[in-house]
């Protein structure tokens, strides 16, 4: 039952449904490995559910670990997987998708040994028809969302896998990157379709954004100016710190403190800020 493929879902406070979503995801994949952020004694019952399943490991973190650091734990359990498949719980496959994702993807992968990942289409909740790609056929693409998203593993490993300075935003573009910087190709296919939810949703004459609480706010803006950085395009932190302040005026409330966060994410300072902190096979 796909068992070269590993699957990595990350977890914060998830909901039943969302529990659920994955019992159905270990019944189409052989090794699901759930990391589970911000895990505390209230979430056991939930657990439980899923330590039912053979197929499905809970790692556990007292902390928010974000996503990046979860996928390179991920990353560094696998045995003799040859893809690894990232899943959150904001995202649902359908029985039927997820299967025939892998068998699409599978082909594709034979076919074309510099394809180092395969994406689906994906569809958000705050706009589905504008989202979705309208493309007919498999189609390279310069970067690809790492939500349901197939990669393979000796290629992952060949980038020292995810940077761990990243938090949550980010991760999918700089992994892709990466990846196309060696010579490789990303795929993103017409089908199937992925359903994504990204959040809190404001709206103000027609134009449509996502707010996140404070705290992740600063976090998206260490994320972004670091990427810059590592990727020799810092002349685009002040134009993006504009931007994102200008939203947070239009569309946010609490705009003081919004703001406030902006800019600690943007003074913010830490020893690896400028450093890729991926281990190549060969260092």
């Amino acid at each position: 039952m796909n068992s070269d493929i590993v699957c990595c879902i990350v977890l914060y406070r998830p909901t039943r449904d969302q529990i659920m979503e994955i019992v159905r995801v270990s019944k189409v994949l052989s090794r699901v490995a759930v990391f589970w952020n911000h895990y505390t004694e209230d979430d056991k019952g939930l657990a439980n559910i899923l330590s039912s399943r053979d197929t499905i490991e809970i790692y556990r973190n007292r902390e928010n670990c974000g996503l990046s650091a979860n996928y390179q734990k991920c990353l560094e359990l696998v045995e003799n997987e040859k893809y690894l498949i990232l899943l959150d719980q904001d995202t649902a496959y359908s029985d039927e998708d997820l299967s025939e994702f892998i068998i699409t993807s599978r082909n594709l992968f034979q076919m074309s040994p510099k394809v180092s990942a395969i994406a689906p289409n994906i569809e958000c909740d705050y706009d589905p028809e504008r989202s979705r790609k309208k493309f007919t056929s498999p189609t390279y693409v310069p970067w690809i969302i790492n939500s349901g998203t197939l990669f393979r593993i000796e290629h992952l490993r060949e980038i020292g896998g995810f940077d761990t300075n990243l938090f949550v935003d980010h991760v999918d573009l700089d992994v892709s990157y990466a990846l196309t910087a060696l010579g490789y190709k990303l795929l993103q296919l017409p089908e199937p379709i992925l359903r994504q939810s990204l959040g809190r949703r404001a709206a103000r004459l027609g134009f449509k954004t996502y707010l996140h609480s404070s705290w992740r706010l600063e976090r998206q803006v260490r994320d972004r100016i670091y990427l810059y950085r590592k990727h020799n395009s810092a002349h685009m932190i002040i134009p993006y710190m504009v931007k994102a302040s200008l939203k947070q005026m239009f569309f946010g409330d609490r705009i003081f403190a919004r703001l406030h966060s902006i800019f600690r994410g943007f003074y913010f300072t830490r020893k690896e800020l400028n450093t890729d902190n991926r281990k190549r096979p060969d260092d």
